[in-house]
């Protein structure tokens, strides 16, 4: 099934509503932007994990005491829900929430790595209990 078709929003509109025709006449530019950063975040390094800018250190160190591996301590500090980010989506098709994490996962794998390169990253996104997390570590190290 088309992820854009599956929208009742869009089937609304009918088949002349494809992406760009409606960020042109109802998108947002802040909503555009904030996608974006979202897409692209800033990371740290807390005491060896590689972590979300702006985490807090007290809880990232505390997650590194409790975990056994950095791994561990990253999935846990770097996750995100999308239900959390885009009000409504948790009763859209599940493929809708899927193609917006993969997209997420796939833009702070690129971001992870590029702010630190000679480090490997892998992200992902995976349906849980609570819809579609997206998490990103460090493979190696």
């Amino acid at each position: 099934m088309d992820p854009w078709g599956s929208i009742p929003k869009i089937r609304e509109y009918g088949q002349w509503m494809d992406p760009k025709t409606y960020l042109r006449n109802v998108g947002e530019p802040v909503t555009v932007v904030a996608t974006a950063l979202l897409q692209r975040p800033r990371f740290e390094d807390i005491d060896g994990c590689i972590v979300l800018e702006g985490s807090d250190p007290a809880t990232v160190r505390k997650w590194i005491e409790q975990l056994p591996d950095k791994k561990s301590v990253e999935e846990v500090v770097n996750h995100l829900h999308v239900w959390d980010v885009v009000p409504g989506l948790d009763s859209m098709p599940t493929q809708v929430a899927m193609m917006f994490g993969e997209w997420l996962a796939w833009g702070w794998e690129r971001a992870a790595s590029e702010q630190f390169p000679g480090r490997e990253f892998h992200a992902e996104a995976v349906e849980g209990d609570y819809g579609v997390e997206v998490t990103v570590f460090q493979t190696a190290g």
